[in-house]
């Protein structure tokens, strides 16, 4: 099976930030993430956190992060489309 790009999508209540942030910095994530941004968008109000990983297996992937954050995570197929290369500019 060829491996796929997938986002892992955390969306949870404001009152999870500081937990989900701690138990990130806490728990081991796996190796495959290495250099792999997980961004946030928690100070702007909207408590969003995700990453993209291209995986075989994104349930299995999804097993190895931190309890909390995977708890509140949904898996998406993923494309992108680049501006000025797929997307023309004026």
């Amino acid at each position: 099976m060829a491996s796929k790009r997938y986002a892992f999508v955390n969306e949870h209540p404001a009152e999870m930030c500081a937990e989900l942030f701690e138990e990130a910095k806490e728990h081991p994530w796996p190796a495959a993430l290495n250099d792999v941004e997980l961004p946030c968008l928690c100070p702007s109000g909207r408590h969003l956190a995700w990453f993209v990983a291209d995986t075989e297996d994104p349930d299995a992937l999804l097993g190895t992060i931190p309890p909390k954050f995977r708890g509140g995570t949904k898996v998406h197929d993923y494309a992108v489309a680049v501006i000025g290369s797929s997307i023309p500019t004026a």
